[in-house]
């Protein structure tokens, strides 16, 4: 299927969601679906510096975040699916939640 840089993927996944739960939810599936044992979720207040960047306009990006752990392996077939653009790549496997969404 047609594929967009990585990078444009994850920020049109990230600006369909809402400031709500629904990444929590959509983490914790996505955990399940390869396989994890263990979920953890950090929230940093702090912010990095803003000087030095390889653009002025990072200085938005540099904090708060959240981090997302699992415990799942990350395998070239999860980093080839994360590019695909709009693919449904978890729908032949019925076995996973995540079919369903995005």
């Amino acid at each position: 299927g047609p594929n967009e840089p990585l990078t444009l993927r994850l920020k049109n996944i990230l600006a369909e969601y809402k400031a709500d739960v629904g990444i929590f939810k959509e983490l914790i599936q996505n955990a399940d679906d390869a396989g994890a044992s263990e979920v953890s979720f950090l929230v940093d207040w702090r912010e990095g510096p803003k000087s030095s960047l390889l653009s002025p306009k990072m200085k938005h990006w540099q904090g708060p975040a959240l981090w997302a752990y699992n415990d799942a392996v990350f395998c070239d077939d999860d980093f080839s699916a994360i590019a695909k653009l709009a693919a449904r790549t978890k729908q032949a496997h019925l076995s996973k939640i995540g079919r369903f969404g995005l």
